[in-house]
This record gives structure tokens, sequence and C-alpha cells, in this order.
């Protein structure tokens, strides 16, 4: 049984139903939740959507149902952009899992892979503005070690996943487990 936290209008979502006994997903945006009802939750039983803030996911009594053997977090961590967010996120899932679940959270900007991403003098201009303006598009780049130190406080195991060349993103980001 899967949770996708941060599953915006349900694209992703959708694709893990084949793979899963009942996939749920939580997004903090009413309208991306009733447009992933319509389109994707209509047409299967086994996927529900609900709407809920990941840093407040254990007070959703409704995700008190299920017992999730796994949860998800794609394009969506860096934008909790404190190790104390992160952790938060992070406490909120472990209640929610079984005691064998496990957190994946992909695509991750990957600290170590700043310099890939910000490559050139005008995507530093752009983000120095962003900055001053706080409005940085591009979220936290985390560390494995933030991640890690995480990992450590909730006293479960973590690892840094490298992501294959071949992902589109590859050469900024990173999954961790």
């Amino acid at each position: 049984i899967l949770l996708d936290v941060c599953c915006g209008n349900g694209l992703l979502t959708q694709y893990f139903v084949p793979y899963c006994k009942q996939v749920v997903g939580v997004d903090f945006s009413q309208q991306h939740i009733e447009y992933a009802k319509e389109k994707y939750a209509d047409q299967n039983q086994n996927l529900i959507f609900y709407c809920g803030n990941a840093l407040e996911l254990y007070q959703l009594d409704e995700l008190k149902q299920y017992a999730f053997t796994k949860s998800t977090l794609c394009f969506s961590f860096q934008y909790f952009e404190s190790v104390p967010l992160g952790l938060l996120v992070i406490e909120q899932l472990i209640k929610l899992l079984t005691a064998s679940g496990s957190i994946y959270l992909a695509d991750i900007p990957d600290r170590e892979k700043w310099f890939e991403y910000y490559n050139s003098p005008i995507k530093i201009l752009r983000l120095f503005k962003q900055m001053l303006l706080q409005q940085n598009d591009m979220g936290k780049f985390w560390s494995e070690e933030e991640l890690d130190f995480i990992a450590k406080k909730c006293n479960v195991s973590g690892a840094k996943i490298l992501q294959p060349d071949t992902f589109p993103y590859a050469h900024y980001r990173m999954d961790y487990l």
C-alpha cells in the first residue's frame, strides 16, 4: 500500500497503481486533488486522493486507516528547505508506515552537483535574483549528510541512490531511500 506525498495532479501517482494493492496520493493543493480525483481516481477504485499538508500528515485521520508499506515523494522534497522541515516530513511518514515500511525520495537536487545545475553566469545571476526576491524556484539542494542525519535522528537506515545517466536530471539530482 503506497502513500504518494506531494502528488500534485496525480499524473505520476496513477502510474503506481498496477504495482500496488492500493495507492493513496496527498497534496496540499485542493485544485490538484480535485483534478486527480476526476481524471484518475474515478476510473480506478485502488487509487484515492486526499488534500493535506506533508508537514501534518499524521493529523489526517483518513490516512490512519491504511497500513502503508511504502511512501514516495517525487520531485518535492527540495521544497522543504531546511533540515528541521525535512525531518518533520520524514517523522510524519514514519508514523504512517508499517514497521518494515520504506520511504523513497525521488529526484532531489544534490548539493554535490550544485555546479552541474548552476553551470553558467546567467543561471547564477538568476539564482541571486530569486534569492533577493525570496523566490527560489529550485528549492533546497540536499546533501547526503543532511539526509543521513535525518535518517539517524528517526532511528532508520538511509542510503543515497545515484540515478542512471540516462535519467534526464541525473546530472544534478539523486534519490534517497
